[in-house]
């Protein structure tokens, strides 16, 4: 069992097949083509994972953006509601002198008719503007569309948002 090679594994030339000298280009060139294909599967299957990835992270963006525009539409329709319940509580409406800036309260059911009067005592169609409770809410909210309905902030007014930014 161990020892010399027995007599019919040696082939013609008297020496056994796995002891004679290997040709190592042919050895060398099997290596190289084997590890060029692994090599090329390995970044096909490599560029498959990353696009797998981008795609579940677009997916995730995606789903996260709906989320996010549904609870803004819920929080706007609580905000909404709650805005119009106070208003018809409280049963006034603010109405807007866009010519003096000045702003005054009209009882709510009235006030379509009370600034169609006063538009039409100055002649003017856009004089006066009736500013619902939710509107008003969100201009000033937004800080964007607030300029609109305000005189420019007062020095202590200016130095009290300025304070206020800072704290937070």
């Amino acid at each position: 069992m161990w020892g010399a090679p027995e007599a019919s594994s040696l082939n013609e030339a008297g020496s056994h097949p796995t002891c004679s000298k290997c040709d190592m280009n042919v050895v060398n060139g099997r290596i190289a083509a084997d590890g060029d294909a692994i090599r090329k599967q390995s970044a096909i299957r490599f560029q498959a994972m990353i696009k797998r990835g981008q795609d579940f992270q677009d997916r995730q963006a995606q789903q996260f953006a709906s989320f996010e525009r549904q609870i803004g539409a819920q929080e706007q329709a609580r905000h909404d509601a709650a805005s119009d319940f106070i208003e018809y509580i409280g049963g006034l409406r603010n109405v807007y002198d866009t010519r003096t800036g000045q702003m005054q309260q009209v009882d709510l059911f009235h006030s379509d008719a009370t600034v169609s009067a006063m538009n039409d005592a100055v002649n003017d169609p856009g004089a006066c503007v009736g500013i619902p409770l939710r509107s008003w809410h969100r201009d000033c909210y937004s800080g964007l569309e607030r300029r609109r309905y305000f005189k420019p902030a007062t020095p202590l007014q200016r130095r009290f948002r300025d304070w206020r930014s800072a704290a937070t």
